[in-house]
Protein backbone atom coordinates (compact mmCIF):
# COMPACT_ATOMS: atom_id res chain seq x y z
CA UNK A 1 0.00 0.00 0.00
CA UNK A 2 1.35 3.27 -1.16
CA UNK A 3 0.90 6.34 1.53
CA UNK A 4 0.17 9.90 0.90
CA UNK A 5 3.64 10.42 2.01
CA UNK A 6 5.31 8.68 -1.07
CA UNK A 7 2.64 9.83 -3.27
CA UNK A 8 3.77 13.72 -2.59
CA UNK A 9 7.92 13.02 -2.86
CA UNK A 10 7.50 11.54 -6.54
CA UNK A 11 5.59 14.37 -7.35
CA UNK A 12 8.43 16.46 -6.43
CA UNK A 13 10.87 14.16 -8.30
CA UNK A 14 8.67 14.50 -11.36
CA UNK A 15 9.10 18.03 -11.50
CA UNK A 16 12.24 18.41 -10.89
CA UNK A 17 12.70 16.13 -14.28
CA UNK A 18 10.52 17.85 -15.80
CA UNK A 19 11.97 21.30 -15.15
CA UNK A 20 16.00 20.29 -15.78
CA UNK A 21 14.05 18.33 -19.12
CA UNK A 22 12.74 22.29 -19.71
CA UNK A 23 15.84 23.77 -19.30
CA UNK A 24 17.82 21.68 -20.85
CA UNK A 25 15.24 22.17 -23.99
CA UNK A 26 15.61 25.68 -23.81
CA UNK A 27 19.73 25.76 -23.90
CA UNK A 28 19.50 22.81 -26.98
CA UNK A 29 17.39 25.95 -28.55
CA UNK A 30 18.69 28.68 -27.62
CA UNK A 31 22.59 26.60 -28.80
CA UNK A 32 21.25 25.37 -32.15
CA UNK A 33 19.19 28.86 -33.00
CA UNK A 34 20.10 31.91 -30.84
CA UNK A 35 23.67 31.88 -30.40
CA UNK A 36 24.66 31.31 -34.58
CA UNK A 37 22.33 34.20 -34.93
CA UNK A 38 23.97 36.21 -32.30
CA UNK A 39 27.61 35.28 -33.97
CA UNK A 40 25.79 36.29 -37.52
CA UNK A 41 25.36 39.51 -35.79
CA UNK A 42 29.04 39.85 -34.64
CA UNK A 43 30.33 38.57 -38.01
CA UNK A 44 28.30 41.04 -39.44
CA UNK A 45 29.07 44.16 -37.14
CA UNK A 46 32.77 43.12 -37.39
CA UNK A 47 32.59 42.99 -41.28
CA UNK A 48 31.32 46.68 -41.22
CA UNK A 49 34.12 47.56 -38.64
CA UNK A 50 37.01 46.31 -41.20
CA UNK A 51 35.20 47.94 -43.93
CA UNK A 52 35.69 51.05 -42.36
CA UNK A 53 39.59 49.71 -41.53
CA UNK A 54 40.15 49.63 -44.76
CA UNK A 55 38.85 53.16 -45.96
CA UNK A 56 41.11 54.22 -43.08
CA UNK A 57 44.06 51.79 -44.87
CA UNK A 58 43.16 53.93 -48.39
CA UNK A 59 44.07 57.33 -46.37
CA UNK A 60 46.56 55.80 -45.10
CA UNK A 61 48.41 54.65 -48.53
CA UNK A 62 47.61 58.37 -50.12
CA UNK A 63 49.74 59.72 -47.09
CA UNK A 64 52.80 57.44 -47.81
CA UNK A 65 52.16 58.28 -51.31
CA UNK A 66 52.33 61.87 -51.10
CA UNK A 67 54.79 62.63 -48.34
CA UNK A 68 57.18 59.36 -49.02
CA UNK A 69 56.65 58.38 -45.19
CA UNK A 70 56.19 55.13 -42.96
CA UNK A 71 53.06 54.17 -41.33
CA UNK A 72 51.85 51.42 -39.35
CA UNK A 73 48.53 50.18 -40.04
CA UNK A 74 46.39 47.72 -37.74
CA UNK A 75 43.01 45.70 -39.30
CA UNK A 76 41.16 43.99 -37.07
CA UNK A 77 40.93 41.07 -39.29
CA UNK A 78 39.65 38.12 -36.60
CA UNK A 79 37.05 37.46 -34.69
CA UNK A 80 36.60 36.50 -31.20
CA UNK A 81 33.02 35.43 -29.57
CA UNK A 82 31.92 36.33 -26.43
CA UNK A 83 31.84 33.90 -23.62
CA UNK A 84 28.25 32.43 -22.73
CA UNK A 85 27.25 30.27 -19.74
CA UNK A 86 26.51 26.94 -20.16
CA UNK A 87 26.18 27.20 -24.07
CA UNK A 88 29.53 26.08 -26.77
CA UNK A 89 31.08 28.75 -28.76
CA UNK A 90 32.85 28.52 -32.29
CA UNK A 91 36.70 29.00 -32.33
CA UNK A 92 37.75 32.55 -32.69
CA UNK A 93 37.34 33.07 -36.62
CA UNK A 94 40.83 33.84 -38.66
CA UNK A 95 41.97 35.87 -41.17
CA UNK A 96 44.66 34.83 -43.66
CA UNK A 97 46.44 37.88 -45.76
CA UNK A 98 48.51 37.11 -48.77
CA UNK A 99 50.23 38.91 -51.75
CA UNK A 100 49.73 37.56 -55.20
CA UNK A 101 52.73 36.63 -57.66
CA UNK A 102 54.83 39.35 -58.83
CA UNK A 103 53.13 40.67 -62.48
CA UNK A 104 56.67 41.40 -64.37
CA UNK A 105 55.67 44.22 -66.47
CA UNK A 106 52.21 43.98 -65.38
CA UNK A 107 51.41 47.83 -65.72
CA UNK A 108 52.36 49.23 -68.54
CA UNK A 109 51.53 52.69 -70.21
CA UNK A 110 52.50 53.05 -73.69
CA UNK A 111 52.83 55.36 -76.70
CA UNK A 112 53.51 58.43 -74.35
CA UNK A 113 55.81 61.37 -74.59
CA UNK A 114 56.74 64.09 -72.61
CA UNK A 115 55.76 67.82 -73.63
CA UNK A 116 57.61 69.63 -70.92
CA UNK A 117 60.24 71.47 -71.99
CA UNK A 118 63.12 69.24 -70.15
CA UNK A 119 65.02 67.46 -72.66
CA UNK A 120 66.57 64.78 -69.98
CA UNK A 121 62.93 63.76 -69.44
CA UNK A 122 62.05 63.47 -72.86
CA UNK A 123 65.83 61.27 -73.74
CA UNK A 124 64.78 58.88 -70.74
CA UNK A 125 61.00 58.58 -71.73
CA UNK A 126 61.53 58.38 -75.83
CA UNK A 127 65.45 57.46 -76.04
CA UNK A 128 65.78 54.88 -72.77
CA UNK A 129 62.40 53.49 -72.37
CA UNK A 130 61.22 53.78 -75.99
CA UNK A 131 57.77 55.52 -75.11
CA UNK A 132 56.65 52.61 -73.43
CA UNK A 133 56.90 52.75 -69.71
CA UNK A 134 56.60 48.91 -67.73
CA UNK A 135 56.21 48.23 -64.05
CA UNK A 136 56.04 45.12 -61.81
CA UNK A 137 53.34 45.09 -59.22
CA UNK A 138 51.57 42.88 -56.61
CA UNK A 139 48.18 42.44 -55.16
CA UNK A 140 47.18 41.74 -51.70
CA UNK A 141 44.22 39.83 -50.55
CA UNK A 142 42.43 40.17 -46.89
CA UNK A 143 39.16 36.94 -46.47
CA UNK A 144 38.21 36.24 -43.26
CA UNK A 145 36.95 32.40 -42.34
CA UNK A 146 33.29 33.46 -40.71
CA UNK A 147 31.75 30.55 -38.54
CA UNK A 148 28.03 32.08 -39.83
CA UNK A 149 28.16 34.98 -42.07
CA UNK A 150 27.16 33.77 -45.44
CA UNK A 151 28.15 35.21 -48.38
CA UNK A 152 30.64 37.38 -46.55
CA UNK A 153 33.48 39.31 -49.07
CA UNK A 154 36.54 39.04 -49.44
CA UNK A 155 38.94 42.46 -49.59
CA UNK A 156 41.53 42.76 -52.46
CA UNK A 157 44.11 45.49 -53.35
CA UNK A 158 45.41 45.78 -57.26
CA UNK A 159 46.53 49.13 -58.00
CA UNK A 160 44.81 51.78 -55.99
CA UNK A 161 41.27 50.18 -56.60
CA UNK A 162 40.15 48.97 -52.66
CA UNK A 163 37.17 46.83 -53.11
CA UNK A 164 34.82 43.64 -51.53
CA UNK A 165 34.13 41.31 -54.06
CA UNK A 166 31.47 38.72 -52.63
CA UNK A 167 30.98 35.69 -53.40
CA UNK A 168 28.10 35.61 -55.50
CA UNK A 169 30.50 38.11 -57.67
CA UNK A 170 29.07 41.22 -56.62
CA UNK A 171 30.96 44.04 -56.10
CA UNK A 172 31.72 46.94 -53.42
CA UNK A 173 34.01 49.46 -53.87
CA UNK A 174 35.79 51.19 -50.84
CA UNK A 175 38.14 53.27 -52.89
CA UNK A 176 38.05 53.43 -56.60
CA UNK A 177 41.53 55.04 -57.18
CA UNK A 178 41.32 57.31 -59.99
CA UNK A 179 43.55 55.52 -62.31
CA UNK A 180 42.29 57.53 -65.15
CA UNK A 181 40.63 60.81 -63.39
CA UNK A 182 40.02 64.03 -66.34
CA UNK A 183 43.56 64.98 -67.69
CA UNK A 184 45.28 62.66 -64.57
CA UNK A 185 46.93 59.41 -64.63
CA UNK A 186 47.57 57.92 -61.40
CA UNK A 187 49.28 54.75 -61.23
CA UNK A 188 49.94 52.83 -57.86
CA UNK A 189 52.52 49.93 -57.52
CA UNK A 190 52.93 47.88 -54.78
CA UNK A 191 55.50 45.43 -53.84
CA UNK A 192 56.07 43.31 -50.75
CA UNK A 193 55.36 39.32 -50.51
CA UNK A 194 53.35 38.81 -47.79
CA UNK A 195 51.56 35.50 -46.61
CA UNK A 196 50.30 35.75 -42.59
CA UNK A 197 46.89 34.81 -40.62
CA UNK A 198 45.63 34.21 -37.19
CA UNK A 199 42.90 35.62 -34.97
CA UNK A 200 43.87 38.96 -33.44
CA UNK A 201 44.81 42.01 -35.92
CA UNK A 202 46.33 42.40 -38.60
CA UNK A 203 49.27 44.83 -38.70
CA UNK A 204 50.70 46.01 -41.81
CA UNK A 205 54.15 48.30 -41.72
CA UNK A 206 53.38 50.31 -45.16
CA UNK A 207 56.24 52.74 -46.69
CA UNK A 208 57.18 54.59 -49.92
CA UNK A 209 59.27 53.18 -52.59
CA UNK A 210 58.78 55.99 -54.73
CA UNK A 211 56.52 58.99 -53.81
CA UNK A 212 55.46 61.77 -55.78
CA UNK A 213 56.19 64.92 -55.68
CA UNK A 214 55.20 66.40 -58.98
CA UNK A 215 53.72 64.93 -62.41
CA UNK A 216 55.46 64.45 -65.76
CA UNK A 217 53.09 66.35 -68.56
CA UNK A 218 52.36 63.39 -71.50
CA UNK A 219 50.52 63.20 -74.48
CA UNK A 220 50.45 60.77 -76.99
CA UNK A 221 52.88 59.73 -79.84
CA UNK A 222 50.08 59.91 -82.70
CA UNK A 223 48.94 56.76 -81.28
CA UNK A 224 46.38 56.89 -78.27
CA UNK A 225 47.98 56.54 -74.97
CA UNK A 226 47.20 52.37 -73.50
CA UNK A 227 46.91 51.78 -70.13
CA UNK A 228 47.51 48.08 -69.01
CA UNK A 229 47.00 46.93 -65.52
CA UNK A 230 46.48 43.30 -63.98
CA UNK A 231 43.23 42.99 -62.20
CA UNK A 232 40.47 40.08 -61.01
CA UNK A 233 37.39 42.61 -61.72
CA UNK A 234 34.91 41.80 -64.11
CA UNK A 235 34.36 43.85 -67.29
CA UNK A 236 30.78 45.25 -65.51
CA UNK A 237 32.96 46.31 -62.84
CA UNK A 238 35.64 48.29 -64.90
CA UNK A 239 32.52 49.98 -66.93
CA UNK A 240 31.69 51.07 -63.53
CA UNK A 241 35.19 52.28 -62.61
CA UNK A 242 35.32 54.40 -66.01
CA UNK A 243 31.52 55.97 -66.26
CA UNK A 244 31.52 59.35 -66.32
CA UNK A 245 35.14 59.98 -67.07
CA UNK A 246 36.04 62.39 -69.58
CA UNK A 247 39.52 61.14 -71.88
CA UNK A 248 38.21 57.54 -71.45
CA UNK A 249 37.91 55.94 -75.27
CA UNK A 250 37.39 52.44 -74.63
CA UNK A 251 37.94 49.90 -71.70
CA UNK A 252 38.28 45.93 -72.30
CA UNK A 253 39.18 43.20 -69.40
CA UNK A 254 40.71 40.28 -71.22
CA UNK A 255 39.62 37.72 -68.16
CA UNK A 256 41.83 34.67 -69.44
CA UNK A 257 45.15 37.24 -69.41
CA UNK A 258 43.64 38.87 -66.12
CA UNK A 259 44.26 42.44 -67.31
CA UNK A 260 42.25 45.98 -68.17
CA UNK A 261 43.37 47.76 -71.04
CA UNK A 262 42.03 51.39 -71.18
CA UNK A 263 42.73 53.37 -74.21
CA UNK A 264 42.41 57.24 -73.66
CA UNK A 265 41.42 60.19 -75.99
CA UNK A 266 44.09 61.12 -78.58
CA UNK A 267 45.38 64.68 -78.68
CA UNK A 268 44.99 65.22 -74.79
CA UNK A 269 47.50 66.18 -72.76
CA UNK A 270 47.93 64.03 -68.93
CA UNK A 271 49.74 64.60 -65.72
CA UNK A 272 51.40 61.74 -64.44
CA UNK A 273 51.65 60.72 -61.63
CA UNK A 274 53.81 57.06 -60.60
CA UNK A 275 53.74 55.63 -57.29
CA UNK A 276 55.49 52.84 -55.52
CA UNK A 277 54.38 51.27 -52.05
CA UNK A 278 56.07 48.94 -50.19
CA UNK A 279 53.80 46.83 -47.65
CA UNK A 280 56.36 44.60 -46.00
CA UNK A 281 59.13 45.26 -43.62
CA UNK A 282 61.91 45.08 -46.53
CA UNK A 283 63.75 47.74 -46.41
CA UNK A 284 64.35 48.83 -50.24
CA UNK A 285 63.93 51.63 -52.62
CA UNK A 286 63.97 53.04 -55.66
CA UNK A 287 67.10 53.85 -58.11
CA UNK A 288 68.02 57.03 -59.55
CA UNK A 289 67.60 56.80 -63.46
CA UNK A 290 68.30 59.92 -65.04
CA UNK A 291 68.36 63.86 -64.37
CA UNK A 292 67.03 66.89 -65.16
CA UNK A 293 67.58 70.35 -65.04
CA UNK A 294 66.34 72.21 -61.66
CA UNK A 295 67.90 75.74 -63.14
CA UNK A 296 68.32 77.08 -66.47
CA UNK A 297 70.89 75.57 -68.22
CA UNK A 298 72.09 78.24 -70.75
CA UNK A 299 73.37 81.13 -67.94
CA UNK A 300 74.64 84.30 -68.61
CA UNK A 301 76.58 86.40 -66.21
CA UNK A 302 79.03 89.19 -66.14
CA UNK A 303 81.06 87.66 -62.92
CA UNK A 304 81.23 86.91 -59.68
CA UNK A 305 79.12 82.94 -59.00
CA UNK A 306 76.03 81.02 -60.11
CA UNK A 307 74.37 78.16 -58.56
CA UNK A 308 73.91 75.10 -60.80
CA UNK A 309 71.08 72.83 -60.16
CA UNK A 310 69.83 69.38 -61.17
CA UNK A 311 67.08 66.74 -59.98
CA UNK A 312 67.36 63.16 -59.37
CA UNK A 313 64.79 61.38 -61.11
CA UNK A 314 63.51 57.52 -60.85
CA UNK A 315 62.14 55.04 -62.80
CA UNK A 316 58.61 56.39 -61.71
CA UNK A 317 59.91 60.30 -62.67
CA UNK A 318 59.80 61.16 -59.06
CA UNK A 319 63.12 62.75 -57.11
CA UNK A 320 65.35 60.71 -55.44
CA UNK A 321 67.39 61.51 -52.69
CA UNK A 322 71.19 60.39 -51.39
CA UNK A 323 72.40 59.84 -55.16
CA UNK A 324 76.03 61.70 -55.47
CA UNK A 325 76.04 63.95 -58.51
CA UNK A 326 79.21 64.53 -59.92
CA UNK A 327 79.41 68.36 -61.61
CA UNK A 328 82.70 69.11 -63.52
CA UNK A 329 84.01 71.51 -66.41
CA UNK A 330 83.96 69.79 -69.66
CA UNK A 331 85.22 72.75 -71.90
CA UNK A 332 86.57 76.38 -70.35
CA UNK A 333 87.97 77.02 -67.28
CA UNK A 334 86.48 77.81 -63.37
CA UNK A 335 86.51 76.21 -60.52
CA UNK A 336 83.46 75.44 -58.19
CA UNK A 337 83.65 77.40 -55.00
CA UNK A 338 83.30 74.91 -52.06
CA UNK A 339 85.98 72.87 -53.31
CA UNK A 340 88.37 75.61 -55.29
CA UNK A 341 88.54 72.87 -57.81
CA UNK A 342 86.84 71.77 -61.53
CA UNK A 343 84.77 69.03 -60.48
CA UNK A 344 82.97 68.24 -57.33
CA UNK A 345 80.31 65.93 -56.37
CA UNK A 346 77.20 66.55 -54.26
CA UNK A 347 74.65 64.61 -52.94
CA UNK A 348 70.95 65.25 -53.79
CA UNK A 349 68.34 66.53 -50.70
CA UNK A 350 65.28 65.17 -49.65
CA UNK A 351 63.81 66.87 -53.39
CA UNK A 352 65.96 65.19 -55.08
CA UNK A 353 67.79 68.08 -55.87
CA UNK A 354 71.57 68.70 -56.00
CA UNK A 355 73.14 71.94 -56.07
CA UNK A 356 76.88 73.08 -56.84
CA UNK A 357 78.13 76.81 -56.82
CA UNK A 358 80.22 77.99 -59.91
CA UNK A 359 82.41 80.66 -60.72
CA UNK A 360 83.86 80.63 -64.46
CA UNK A 361 86.83 82.17 -65.77
CA UNK A 362 84.80 82.55 -68.80
CA UNK A 363 82.74 80.99 -71.47
CA UNK A 364 82.19 77.58 -70.06
CA UNK A 365 80.34 74.00 -70.34
CA UNK A 366 79.41 72.23 -67.14
CA UNK A 367 78.83 68.87 -66.87
CA UNK A 368 76.21 67.20 -64.13
CA UNK A 369 76.51 63.53 -64.49
CA UNK A 370 75.26 60.19 -62.30
CA UNK A 371 76.66 57.98 -65.05
CA UNK A 372 77.60 57.91 -69.08
CA UNK A 373 73.66 58.00 -70.98
CA UNK A 374 72.66 61.04 -72.60
CA UNK A 375 69.57 61.04 -69.79
CA UNK A 376 72.11 60.68 -66.76
CA UNK A 377 73.67 63.85 -67.75
CA UNK A 378 73.01 67.47 -67.81
CA UNK A 379 75.02 70.27 -69.78
CA UNK A 380 74.80 73.95 -68.17
CA UNK A 381 76.71 76.68 -70.55
CA UNK A 382 77.78 79.67 -68.79
CA UNK A 383 78.56 82.48 -70.81
CA UNK A 384 80.75 85.17 -69.26
CA UNK A 385 79.13 88.94 -70.51
CA UNK A 386 80.84 91.62 -70.77
CA UNK A 387 80.62 95.55 -69.39
CA UNK A 388 77.11 96.77 -70.07
CA UNK A 389 77.78 100.39 -71.30
CA UNK A 390 75.83 103.12 -72.89
CA UNK A 391 75.94 103.90 -76.51
CA UNK A 392 76.09 107.88 -77.01
CA UNK A 393 73.08 109.62 -77.00
CA UNK A 394 70.36 107.27 -77.75
CA UNK A 395 70.81 105.25 -74.38
CA UNK A 396 70.40 101.55 -76.43
CA UNK A 397 72.11 99.14 -74.11
CA UNK A 398 74.91 96.98 -75.85
CA UNK A 399 77.31 94.45 -74.76
CA UNK A 400 81.03 95.39 -75.56
CA UNK A 401 82.26 91.73 -77.33
CA UNK A 402 85.55 90.90 -77.81
CA UNK A 403 87.83 92.44 -80.44
CA UNK A 404 87.37 91.97 -83.96
CA UNK A 405 83.83 90.41 -83.17
CA UNK A 406 80.93 92.24 -83.44
CA UNK A 407 79.02 95.28 -81.98
CA UNK A 408 75.54 95.38 -81.27
CA UNK A 409 73.33 98.31 -81.29
CA UNK A 410 69.39 97.91 -80.90
CA UNK A 411 65.97 100.29 -81.89
CA UNK A 412 62.27 99.62 -81.67
CA UNK A 413 60.81 98.68 -84.97
CA UNK A 414 56.61 98.60 -85.52
CA UNK A 415 54.51 101.15 -84.33
CA UNK A 416 54.33 103.44 -81.29
CA UNK A 417 55.01 101.65 -77.99
CA UNK A 418 55.27 97.43 -79.30
CA UNK A 419 58.79 96.34 -78.78
CA UNK A 420 58.15 93.21 -79.40
CA UNK A 421 60.37 93.67 -83.06
CA UNK A 422 63.81 94.63 -82.93
CA UNK A 423 66.53 95.91 -85.43
CA UNK A 424 70.01 95.08 -84.73
CA UNK A 425 73.03 96.82 -85.62
CA UNK A 426 76.44 94.57 -86.00
CA UNK A 427 78.69 96.41 -86.84
CA UNK A 428 81.90 94.20 -88.03
CA UNK A 429 85.36 95.86 -86.83
CA UNK A 430 87.26 92.46 -87.77
CA UNK A 431 89.33 91.99 -91.05
CA UNK A 432 87.23 89.43 -92.58
CA UNK A 433 83.27 88.69 -93.41
CA UNK A 434 81.62 87.13 -91.11
CA UNK A 435 78.32 84.62 -91.24
CA UNK A 436 76.03 84.14 -88.17
CA UNK A 437 75.83 80.03 -88.41
CA UNK A 438 73.77 79.53 -85.52
CA UNK A 439 71.95 81.52 -82.74
CA UNK A 440 69.63 81.52 -79.99
CA UNK A 441 67.72 83.70 -77.32
CA UNK A 442 68.70 82.60 -74.17
CA UNK A 443 66.92 84.48 -71.71
CA UNK A 444 63.87 87.64 -71.82
CA UNK A 445 63.18 89.85 -69.38
CA UNK A 446 59.84 91.30 -68.55
CA UNK A 447 56.76 90.73 -69.69
CA UNK A 448 56.32 87.86 -71.73
CA UNK A 449 53.35 85.36 -73.16
CA UNK A 450 51.83 83.11 -70.28
CA UNK A 451 51.53 79.08 -70.50
CA UNK A 452 54.14 76.58 -71.09
CA UNK A 453 57.61 78.29 -72.14
CA UNK A 454 57.54 76.15 -75.77
CA UNK A 455 54.81 78.53 -77.16
CA UNK A 456 57.42 81.67 -76.45
CA UNK A 457 59.68 81.84 -79.58
CA UNK A 458 61.21 84.05 -81.49
CA UNK A 459 62.77 84.34 -85.53
CA UNK A 460 66.38 86.25 -86.46
CA UNK A 461 66.20 87.36 -89.91
CA UNK A 462 68.37 90.05 -92.09
CA UNK A 463 65.04 91.25 -93.51
CA UNK A 464 62.26 93.03 -91.40
CA UNK A 465 59.94 90.90 -93.35
CA UNK A 466 59.81 87.65 -91.95
CA UNK A 467 58.39 84.40 -93.44
CA UNK A 468 55.93 82.28 -91.18
CA UNK A 469 55.63 79.00 -93.27
CA UNK A 470 58.29 77.44 -92.13
CA UNK A 471 59.52 76.06 -88.65
CA UNK A 472 63.09 75.59 -89.36
CA UNK A 473 64.13 79.33 -88.16
CA UNK A 474 62.40 79.27 -85.30
CA UNK A 475 63.97 79.44 -81.27
CA UNK A 476 62.00 78.27 -78.87
CA UNK A 477 63.33 80.73 -75.96
CA UNK A 478 65.90 79.07 -73.63
CA UNK A 479 66.47 76.58 -76.26
CA UNK A 480 68.92 74.70 -78.32
CA UNK A 481 71.17 76.75 -81.09
CA UNK A 482 69.21 76.86 -84.43
CA UNK A 483 71.11 77.02 -87.95
CA UNK A 484 71.07 80.17 -89.87
CA UNK A 485 73.07 81.67 -92.73
CA UNK A 486 73.19 85.80 -91.94
CA UNK A 487 76.12 87.83 -93.11
CA UNK A 488 77.77 90.31 -91.55
CA UNK A 489 80.52 91.18 -93.95
CA UNK A 490 83.18 93.55 -93.58
CA UNK A 491 83.58 97.20 -95.84
CA UNK A 492 87.32 96.16 -97.65
CA UNK A 493 88.19 100.08 -97.78
CA UNK A 494 87.17 101.07 -94.14
CA UNK A 495 87.67 97.42 -92.44
CA UNK A 496 84.51 98.04 -91.50
CA UNK A 497 80.56 97.47 -92.20
CA UNK A 498 77.26 97.67 -90.52
CA UNK A 499 74.85 95.28 -90.97
CA UNK A 500 70.69 95.21 -89.89
CA UNK A 501 69.65 91.71 -88.26
CA UNK A 502 66.09 91.83 -86.84
CA UNK A 503 64.58 89.95 -84.32
CA UNK A 504 60.85 89.36 -83.85
CA UNK A 505 59.11 87.22 -80.39
CA UNK A 506 55.85 85.22 -81.21
CA UNK A 507 53.34 83.86 -79.01
CA UNK A 508 52.57 80.66 -80.03
CA UNK A 509 55.07 77.37 -80.89
CA UNK A 510 55.02 77.60 -84.57
CA UNK A 511 56.08 81.32 -84.51
CA UNK A 512 53.38 83.02 -86.63
CA UNK A 513 51.52 84.79 -83.85
CA UNK A 514 53.36 87.61 -83.10
CA UNK A 515 53.82 89.13 -79.78
CA UNK A 516 53.93 92.79 -79.32
CA UNK A 517 53.03 93.93 -75.46
CA UNK A 518 51.97 97.51 -74.51
CA UNK A 519 54.04 99.85 -72.79
CA UNK A 520 56.40 97.25 -71.11
CA UNK A 521 60.28 97.15 -72.21
CA UNK A 522 61.85 94.30 -72.27
CA UNK A 523 65.50 92.96 -72.28
CA UNK A 524 67.08 89.78 -74.01
CA UNK A 525 70.20 87.72 -74.41
CA UNK A 526 71.13 86.50 -77.68
CA UNK A 527 73.69 84.20 -78.12
CA UNK A 528 75.37 83.82 -81.75
CA UNK A 529 78.08 81.53 -83.54
CA UNK A 530 79.73 82.66 -86.26
CA UNK A 531 80.95 80.60 -89.16
CA UNK A 532 85.10 81.19 -88.28
CA UNK A 533 83.54 79.38 -84.84
CA UNK A 534 83.74 82.41 -82.98
CA UNK A 535 80.81 83.01 -80.65
CA UNK A 536 79.22 85.86 -78.94
CA UNK A 537 76.53 86.70 -76.52
CA UNK A 538 74.79 90.31 -76.47
CA UNK A 539 72.57 91.81 -73.77
CA UNK A 540 69.94 93.57 -75.53
CA UNK A 541 67.70 96.27 -74.73
CA UNK A 542 65.28 99.12 -76.01
CA UNK A 543 66.55 102.06 -77.13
Amino acid sequence: MITPTTERGLSEVLGAILMFALVFAVLVIVQVWAVPAANAQIEVEHNEGLEADYGEFGETLDRVAALGSSETVNLDAGVRYPSRLFLINPPPSSYTFSSSEVFDDGVTISNIQTTTIDPESDEYLTGVRGGVLSYDTQSYTLSTDYAQYQNSPTYRIEGGVMYQQFENGAVSFIDEGGVVDGQQINIVLFEGDVSTGGTESLSLQTSAVSSVSRPITVDDTGTPIELTLPTELDQTAWDELVDGQTNVDTVVVDETLGTVTITLDPGVTYDLRITKIRLSDDDTSSTAAYLTAASGTDISLSGDATSLSVEVRDEFNNPRSGTPVTFEVVSGTGVFTNTATDTVTVDSNQRGVATARFEPDDDTVVRASIGSGDAERVDFTVDVLSTIVVNGTDSSNFINPATNVVLIDSEEVGNGNKLGHFRLELQNRGGSDKTISEARINFVAGAKPGGDSSSFTARLSNSSTFDTSSTADRMIIGRELVEYDIDVPVDGATDEDTTNVYVKFYRNADATEAWEPNNTDIIFVLSVVYNDGTQATYFVGSN
